[in-house]
C-alpha cells in the first residue's frame, strides 16, 4: 500500500500530469489555472495535483452504467488522462 501511495505522489509530479492540469507551482504548493470546478473530480483538485490524479483513476475504473451517463464517464470526459496513465501506469490503476 506504502509502494502504491509513493508511485502515486511520483506519478502526479510528473510534468505532463502538471499540464494537463494546467498545474503551476505556488511556492511549494501547486495551483491551476483553470477556475472551472467541473474540470475536476477531486474537490481538492485545484490545488493537489496528487488528489485529482487518485479522483482520477478511481473515476475511470468505475463501470459505465447506462447509455445517459456514458459522455459523462472520466474515460469519455478525460481521453488525455486516460492516454497519459496507460503509459505512465504500473499496474497498480
Amino acid at each position: 500500500m506504502a509502494e502504491a501511495s509513493q508511485s502515486l505522489k511520483q506519478l502526479a509530479k510528473q510534468r505532463t500530469w502538471l499540464k494537463l492540469g494546467l498545474y503551476e507551482a505556488d511556492g511549494i504548493s501547486y495551483k491551476s489555472a483553470i477556475h472551472t470546478e467541473s474540470f475536476f473530480l477531486s474537490q481538492l483538485g485545484r490545488t493537489n495535483p496528487e488528489a485529482e490524479l487518485d479522483a482520477t483513476i478511481q473515476a475511470i475504473n468505475k463501470p459505465f452504467i447506462n447509455e445517459k451517463n456514458s459522455k459523462s464517464h472520466a474515460l469519455c470526459r478525460f481521453p488525455a488522462r486516460v492516454i497519459w496513465l496507460k503509459k505512465n501506469s504500473t499496474g497498480s490503476s
